[in-house]
Formats: structure tokens, C-alpha cells, sequence
């Protein structure tokens, strides 16, 4: 992996979808890609990436973490 060429990937567990695209722009990250389920925990993220708390930073050279046709 190169270390100058990653992307910053967001998974928020909100619940409210135009609070959560406020929040966004007032932080200024929405060139980041902004993922969200708004179901909170109910995320398939959450349960792929074994998250169990918030504001979590983890590195992943795995792209197929995100492709639905490889996890059943």
C-alpha cells in the first residue's frame, strides 16, 4: 500500500439523515466518503469492521471488506 494514496472512509451510527448531512458539511468532510445506515448499530459496516465504540480509526488494505457478494 502506498501511504500517500488512501482514502478517508466515515461510518456514523445517527439516526436522523438531514442532521447527519448538516453535520458533514459544517465539519467540511464531505469530499470524504460519509457512510451511513441510519439504524445506528444496525450497520453491516459495524458488524464487518467489528466496531464497538465511536470516534474508532482503523487501517484496512482490504477493499473486499465492502463488497456485499463477499461476506453472506
Amino acid at each position: 500500500m502506498n501511504t500517500t494514496d488512501f482514502e478517508v472512509i466515515t461510518i456514523s451510527l445517527d439516526e436522523d439523515k438531514e442532521e447527519w448531512e448538516k453535520k458533514v458539511f459544517d465539519l467540511g468532510v464531505e469530499s470524504w466518503c460519509n457512510l451511513s445506515s441510519m439504524k445506528k448499530w444496525d450497520f453491516l459496516a459495524v458488524c464487518r469492521l467489528n466496531l464497538n465504540g465511536s470516534y474508532i480509526t482503523t487501517i484496512t488494505e482490504s477493499p473486499e471488506i465492502w463488497d456485499s457478494k463477499s461476506h453472506s
